[in-house]
């Protein structure tokens, strides 16, 4: 039982690290960088702060490229 705990425990852990680390890819323009990680992570987006931080990304993309489109997929 206590391996179980450990195991969410660590996985909770891993996934906060990489959402740490997609918040500053966003943050230095590598957006696409910080989208390929997000799937990595949670390929289903079954967690707020997954799709939330994808659509940060999202936006950051459409800001650099300057498309409407872009700016559509990350208001959806």
């Amino acid at each position: 039982m206590a391996d179980k705990k450990n195991n969410i425990l660590s996985e909770s852990d891993k996934q906060r690290k990489v959402w740490k680390k997609v918040e500053k890819l966003i943050a230095q323009n590598k957006a696409e960088d910080a989208l390929l990680l997000l799937r990595e992570l949670d390929e289903s987006g079954s967690h707020q702060t997954t799709l939330r931080l994808a659509g940060m990304a999202t936006h950051k993309i459409a800001q650099q490229r300057n498309s409407k489109s872009d700016y559509r997929k990350a208001a959806s």
